[in-house]
């Protein structure tokens, strides 16, 4: 059997959570030929692996990369970590649409921030259909699997109204749910977190989920409160947890923590919930990254969601509004309390001063001379500024970590180090997230077997998001292949110098084109969006 490429004396971890074994892997025409002896067998490439570990590429469950690859398909960050398959449009939010209204004014925001403008690039569809068509096109050094964003949705139909639909307005919502799963989109995240998609109550969500099921697709969800008490932590686990039993949606909870000083050492109390939904039949896994800061929109994470109402011109007209405008501060000033403080929040992106980036609130404060509250809407005024928040207990991110339903995603996006997605002071997650969580949950705390890792990072988040031919080395499975070095790879950046690669991937291969060899990047941009369940 002639092979296009054939991977020799390597210990091969199919991604099951099986023993390992010692053998071969053999690629054809963008798949998987065989995996095992292969003695006598030929091929026009040969990878020597040297006794590393070959595995199926790493599946991140929770990006928003949306926009990376149309900026600049050779993106590297993650598939430098082993990451060949990208989950985008989370959190509520998909820039590859639907954009009508509300929805398209915003669009170009997320552009900004890298220095280029939708017309440059190319970003000109409406439509889950008209962006996928610029992605094949383009090209992408990772496969991505779309998602259509809840909060999308709304602003599509409702803008920023803080109330209910009407019933001609939720069936414009489900049509364009429709429309897109039909064009393939590969489920619906929500950001209840977030305005637009804080304003929805469950019901709409539930009905929204059902259509999600009806097409065996995928339901993720940043659930309405990780701790912050704005509707209690157990509330919002109850909730999405209630929403994928009455949906009968697979379901995937996004970053699973604790978040702030109110609720550090609760986890046991979620996984509890976690494991009770999982034994009542709801398909239920969770993602977490490995670090113990989030990272999020400076409106997000701080500014109350009545002000966000009607959008940005609105809140920053209630910022002068003389009874809006001191409630507004004095809310402020409680969340800044409930975070921890000022020196807890690390700037990461704010274009009006990239000067600031990297440094911590408090230090912006004292170079300025001004209250963190007033700092924090003085920037509120100025644009779109975003922070790496060091408000996570890392007791809490092992004990999910632990648990064999939370697997690994890095909620952040595949960026550069160089060109115009170098921009910023991004969260390491962009970098490091993948070779981090094996070397500290794998190596130094040893919360679980190679093997194990290895099937919580492909076949387990494969199945929940419904892709039958990745996440496993199968012979007929698209070659998405990756040889690393266990006990060397890990992360290489920091948080004051967070955009370095990882270290520690020799190989990889997407759909049977090799993307790094011998850790160099080879220009070959290979992958492309994942529409269906044998893509």
């Amino acid at each position: 059997m002639d092979l296009d490429i054939v991977i020799r004396n390597g210990r091969v971890i199919d991604g099951s959570g099986n023993p390992s074994m010692w053998g071969e892997v053999g690629i054809k025409n963008g798949k998987i030929a065989a995996v095992g002896r292969l003695d006598g067998v030929t091929a026009a490439q040969e990878i020597d692996a040297e006794a590393k570990v070959v595995s199926p590429g790493f599946i991140d469950p929770h990006t928003h990369s949306d926009l990376s690859f149309v900026i600049d398909p050779s993106a590297q960050s993650k598939i430098r970590q082993g990451v060949t398959v990208e989950v985008t449009g989370n959190c509520g939010s998909s820039a590859g649409g639907p954009l009508v209204g509300a929805a398209l004014e915003r669009f170009a925001q997320g552009f900004e921030r890298y220095g280029v403008t939708p017309d440059e690039v190319g970003a000109t569809w409406t439509g889950i259909g008209g962006y996928l068509e610029v992605m094949r096109r383009k090209g992408a050094t990772t496969n991505t699997v779309p998602l259509v964003g809840h909060g999308t949705l709304r602003a599509c139909v409702l803008g920023y109204e803080d109330r209910e639909p009407a019933r001609a307005e939720l069936d414009e919502m489900k049509r364009l749910l429709e429309e897109s799963l039909e064009q393939g989109a590969m489920g619906m995240s929500t950001g209840l977190f977030y305005v637009p998609g804080s304003y929805a109550k469950t019901d709409e969500v539930v009905e929204l989920a059902r259509i999600v099921a009806r097409h065996d697709k995928l339901y993720a969800s940043h659930i309405r409160d990780e701790g912050r008490d704005n509707v209690g932590y157990e509330y919002a686990w109850n909730e999405v947890l209630e929403t994928g039993k009455q949906s009968r949606a697979r379901v995937l909870v996004n970053h699973i923590k604790c978040l702030g000083p109110k609720v550090w050492g609760h986890a046991d109390k979620i996984i509890g919930l976690l494991e009770t939904a999982r034994r009542d039949g709801v398909n239920v896994i969770a993602d977490q990254y490995p670090y113990a800061a989030c990272g999020g929109g400076i409106t997000g994470l701080l500014m109350p969601r009545w002000a966000q109402e009607g959008g940005r011109q609105a809140m920053l007209a209630r910022l002068d509004d003389p009874f809006a405008g001191p409630k507004l501060h004095r809310e402020l000033a409680q969340t800044l309390e409930d975070v921890g403080g000022p020196n807890r929040l690390q700037i990461r992106a704010f274009a009006p001063q990239p000067e600031i980036e990297g440094l911590r609130l408090s230090e912006v404060c004292d170079r300025n001379g001004m209250d963190p509250t007033d700092q924090i809407l003085a920037m509120v005024r100025q644009g779109n500024a975003s922070f790496i928040s060091h408000i996570l207990n890392e007791s809490d991110m092992l004990a999910f970590a632990r648990h064999p339903a939370v697997t690994v995603g890095s909620d952040g996006t595949s960026l550069r180090t160089s060109g115009p997605l170098s921009a910023g002071h991004p969260h390491p997650r962009d970098f490091g997230t993948f070779p981090r969580a094996l070397r500290l949950f794998v190596r130094e705390h040893r919360l679980y077997s190679l093997e194990e890792a290895v099937r919580k990072l492909t076949s387990m988040p494969a199945q929940t998001i419904g892709l039958q031919n990745r996440g496993l080395l199968r012979a007929g499975n698209w070659a998405d292949v990756i040889v690393f070095d266990p006990e060397q790879i890990t992360d290489t950046n920091t948080w004051l110098q967070p955009k370095t690669y990882a270290s520690g991937v020799e190989w990889a291969i997407v759909n049977g084109a090799v993307v790094i060899a011998d850790g160099e990047f080879t220009g070959r941009t290979p992958g492309r969006p994942l529409t269906g369940r044998y893509d």
